[in-house]
């Protein structure tokens, strides 16, 4: 390891070695304080991603009921199509059915309906 201020082995040339101890330490300290800062950084960039998914998430969420919606009307719609049709064909056989008795009734009675000619 080399220092800026001499070498490190004896007081002949350079600092004396209490000022070689105080840049030792004032050179770990900033590494220690450039690996901090370093972390923050990295959380700072990670907490952006976060934010980024999380709001999309959330658009995604909005599109996906606001579709989801359109999809429940357009069933519902279809099924209140199909319940109409159903129950106009139900009671269309109930109307045959019951026209078929009135018809047998007048049959028994040997009457008839009344059809005009157009």
């Amino acid at each position: 390891m080399s220092y800026p201020f001499g070498n490190d082995s004896g007081n002949s040339k350079g600092f004396p070695p209490k000022m070689k101890n105080i840049e030792r330490e004032r050179s770990i300290n900033d590494r220690v304080l450039a690996n901090r800062l370093k972390v923050i950084e990295q959380e700072i960039a990670t907490n952006h991603r976060a934010a980024w998914s999380e709001s999309l998430e959330e658009s995604s969420m909005i599109r996906r009921f606001k579709s989801d919606q359109v999809e429940i009307n357009r069933q519902m719609m279809t099924a209140k199509n199909v319940f109409v049709t159903v129950r106009r064909s139900i009671l269309k056989d109930l109307l045959e059915k019951e026209y078929e008795g009135y018809l047998k009734e007048l049959n028994s009675r040997s009457e008839t309906f009344y059809k005009s000619r157009l």
